[in-house]
């Protein structure tokens, strides 16, 4: 979410031109992982925000990702509803067959009739499913496509499939149905600088977490007569300067002006193609309307987060969390090195940004989120704040009541640590040089 400020600023960059654009979104925009019921209302609200930006940036269409179904069926239908993006997704069907959401839509680009449909991966958990959206099946994507197309090629120009299912089924696709021109995937976050072609169908992508856009030219001249590279065309033109200075051409390049123009004008001929990934780095800068949103949002959060905190455990559990305090009288050492760590200060690194009540960043940076007797939003505890001992060692009344009987974990493995420190959030994290940061006796 933060990095929709910088999106929204290339975006108007790229359309500022006037040239017709196309904005499309390939999926899973609302979360990345299962979510636990009592985190389903926050992401619904963030959803709300997500779908308010790219309205603002002109999105049209979003494909459905299968972590998008984790909201359940009432959530999704209710951002479904909100909105003037498009959720599409072909292959998501009711027990009766019919697609649950819009299979496609059609729009015009520039004087381009482009039809857009939507394929949803089947990778998902099952379970989950049936939970939050009974009745509700994946379909085949290609079987789906295949029946799909003709009655779509008719009516337009150009036909986009905007896919959630992986490059690998993506290039499965391409092979297998006949009359997709361009595939916008997701799903296998892959760097696609440029666009592959399969037969005649090109494949190009985003990149997740909105870190990079996908850019793709399309220069039409005419009917639509295959593809050809831009570079290759500014390539014979170059070739065909030098020979009229009377140099020599590359080696592998027709070596005359006939063969050069006859190429040349074969080349003009067909669509030209342009692609790109651009890396949304911080020469973008935050456009101020969306930055603003995400500021209203996180305000919001914290007022309501600051109306609910507790002082005090309530619970009877037997093992729950007790809070930092606990763990002093017994480990002043390692207690007092651990309040010189960034742990120690995790959930002030948030306040530059107003994110310290964002649903998004808080389980790294409090203690137990959304666990028995830990953190959680719904009655947030001053004495959970920040990554504390038991974030790392486990809970520790029972430890407490009893250190001969109950231990504790005492050198956290590295699936602890990597549950925060992943390449979404640390790109750099190394466990074995990395936890000496924070473990005082190695």
């Amino acid at each position: 979410m933060g990095g929709l400020p910088r999106r929204a600023t290339f975006i108007k960059q790229e359309i500022s031109d006037g040239v017709p654009t196309l904005i499309l979104d390939s999926g899973n925009l609302f979360t990345k992982k299962v979510l636990s019921e009592p985190a389903l209302e926050n992401a619904v609200r963030k959803g709300e925000l997500i779908l308010r930006a790219m309205e603002t940036m002109g999105y049209k269409a979003a494909a459905v990702g299968e972590m998008d179904l984790y909201l359940g069926r009432e959530n999704l239908d209710r951002l479904a509803g909100s909105t003037s993006v498009k959720f599409l997704s072909a292959n998501l069907k009711s027990a009766n067959g019919r697609p649950v959401y819009s299979p496609y839509t059609i729009t015009t680009v520039g004087k381009i009739k482009v039809g857009i449909f939507g394929l949803t991966s089947r990778d998902v958990d099952v379970k989950m499913m049936e939970q939050r959206f009974p009745g509700v099946w994946v379909d085949d994507p290609i079987t789906t496509a295949s029946a799909l197309l003709p009655k779509l090629r008719k009516k337009t120009d150009l036909i986009v499939a905007l896919t959630h299912i992986g490059v690998g089924k993506d290039k499965e696709l391409a092979r297998s149905v006949k009359g997709i021109d361009v595939i916008v995937g997701g799903k296998s976050r892959t760097w696609l600088k440029n666009p592959l072609q399969v037969r005649s169908t090109l494949i190009t992508s985003g990149y997740f977490q909105g870190r990079a856009m996908g850019r793709l030219f399309l220069s039409f001249r005419g009917k639509h007569a295959g593809w050809t590279g831009g570079n290759r065309i500014d390539f014979l033109k170059e070739q065909l300067q030098v020979l009229e200075k009377g140099g020599d051409v590359l080696p592998g390049v027709p070596g005359d002006r006939e063969g050069l123009t006859r190429e040349l004008d074969k080349a003009r001929s067909m669509t030209r193609i342009d692609g790109d990934m651009i890396t949304l780095t911080e020469r973008f800068g935050d456009d101020r309307q969306i930055a603003s949103f995400i500021r209203d949002y996180r305000k919001e959060l914290k007022k309501q987060a600051q109306a609910r905190v507790v002082e005090s455990v309530t619970s009877d559990t037997p093992d729950r969390y007790l809070g930092s305090k606990a763990c002093v009288d017994c480990h002043r050492t390692r207690s007092a090195f651990w309040a010189g760590t960034a742990h120690a200060r995790a959930l002030s690194a948030l306040v530059p940004k107003g994110a310290e009540a964002d649903h998004d960043c808080l389980p790294c940076h409090v203690t137990g989120y959304l666990k028995p007797t830990g953190y959680t939003p719904a009655a947030p505890r001053p004495d959970l704040v920040n990554v504390q001992c038991e974030a790392c060692h486990g809970k520790g009344s029972l430890h407490v009541s009893s250190p001969d009987i109950y231990g504790l974990i005492k050198m956290p493995p590295a699936s602890i640590c990597l549950g925060c420190h992943i390449a979404d959030h640390d790109d750099d994290f190394d466990y074995i040089r990395d936890r000496r940061l924070v473990c005082e006796d190695l």
